[in-house]
């Protein structure tokens, strides 16, 4: 079986991967776009977290290949297990994709966890018939350990790696990049060819990346910074953000989702996709349901929250305490940290030796802090807030 994609072209898929993709599960993913509200500011990025998973289980399949050039590090049976945390990596995400998580606010109850939950429930309910230990590795694959002890460090560097150098976060990136329009590149396949296995100091083989591209995989830190800096958390669709997480937990009241979560109630969780915005419709109407109504017609005709005006801060010593003293619902104050590298440094070779280098410490983290009314009237009030801000960072 093949599926053309836009990004990739043609993608093979092997029969157990198809055994998955055909069902309400993972169809379901048809249905939850990529960048949740995001849409909403920027018309191109419709793609869902469908073409996603398959984009990123045809670039597992690549890597391995790469990988495996020369000596078989990855058994067949590890192919399978790679390529099956690909595919399902993100069948457990809510509506909105990320979003949904800030609403559910359990951190024991990640998107992962649901994936993986959910593929557990797929597995008794269609037969695959992966028994326990095949599911914790997969687990394990979609969500590495925080210190990987294993031997065989590489099988959790491939799907997701703590240095952010992974097939999942290549495939998002392009497709973002590439629906909505806009420039930039990243040599993802010759990252991917140059990179190499090689055995580290705890006696650990690890993926480790040719010192030839070192300028491409800061191009890919660079760029991943920019799209978060200036895409994914861009005021208007911040803005959008907030009003869909108070109608999610308004519209909690009358759907119980956190206790659909709570309980592990699988069966009703996948009947959530992004068409949640409009189950306000469905509802009885009554008059405890018009402030759900109100805030969707606000969305639908742009009647959005007003930006009063943004700081953007390397300092790390921010006056937390004005931020969080405010009191007044009327004014969202929001604070999101950028990172330009992530929680592990990238391992350079030269001639089959890893090469120590550090992270450029002029990257340092930014920090953008916002301020948004709902309602005019608290327009000289939220000034007054900002103009404190700006003054305890000078």
């Amino acid at each position: 079986m093949e599926i053309f994609d836009s990004l990739h072209g043609y993608i093979e898929i092997d029969n157990y991967i198809k055994d998955i993709i055909d069902t309400f599960e993972f169809q379901r993913l048809r249905n939850i776009k990529q960048l949740g509200c995001c849409y909403y500011v920027f018309p191109g990025a419709s793609h869902n977290r469908y073409e996603h998973s398959l984009g990123v289980y045809y670039l597992t399949r690549k890597y391995i290949q790469y990988l495996n050039r020369g000596e078989e590090y990855i058994s067949e049976y590890e192919k399978k297990i790679l390529c099956i945390s690909a595919i399902i990596h993100d069948i457990g995400h809510g509506p909105f994709s990320h979003l949904f998580d800030e609403i559910i606010n359990d951190n024991k109850k990640h998107h992962e966890y649901r994936s993986i939950e959910i593929f557990k429930s797929m597995n008794d309910k269609y037969k695959f018939g992966y028994n326990n230990d095949d599911i914790q590795f997969i687990y394990r694959i979609i969500k590495p350990d925080n210190e990987i002890l294993d031997t065989k460090k590489y099988l959790f560097q491939i799907v997701s790696n703590k240095n952010g150098i992974d097939v999942d976060r290549f495939d998002y990136l392009m497709r973002d990049i590439k629906m909505i329009g806009l420039n930039y590149g990243i040599e993802y396949d010759r990252i991917l060819r140059k990179s190499k296995i090689i055995k580290n100091s705890d006696n650990q083989f690890e993926i480790c990346y040719s010192d030839k591209i070192k300028t491409h995989i800061e191009d890919f830190y660079h760029i991943r910074y920019t799209m978060y800096k200036e895409i994914y958390n861009h005021k208007t669709v911040r803005i959008i953000e907030y009003m869909m997480k108070e109608y999610l937990i308004l519209l909690n009241n009358y759907k119980s989702i956190q206790d659909i979560i709570k309980n592990d109630n699988w069966n009703e969780f996948i009947l959530f996709n992004d068409d949640i915005m409009n189950e306000v419709f469905r509802l009885p109407v009554e008059k405890n349901i018009f402030e759900l109504y109100s805030i969707i017609e606000n969305i639908y005709s742009r009647k959005l929250y007003e930006h009063q005006g943004s700081i953007i801060t390397k300092l790390m010593d921010i006056n937390d305490d004005i931020i969080y003293d405010n009191n007044n619902n009327n004014i969202i104050i929001d604070k999101i940290r950028l990172k330009y590298y992530s929680n592990e440094e990238c391992k350079y070779y030269n001639e089959n030796k890893i090469i120590k280098q550090k992270m450029n410490n002029k990257m340092n983290n930014e920090y953008i802090i916002s301020i948004y009314t709902k309602d005019n009237q608290y327009k000289e009030e939220a000034k007054k807030i900002f103009n404190e801000i700006s003054k305890s960072i000078e």
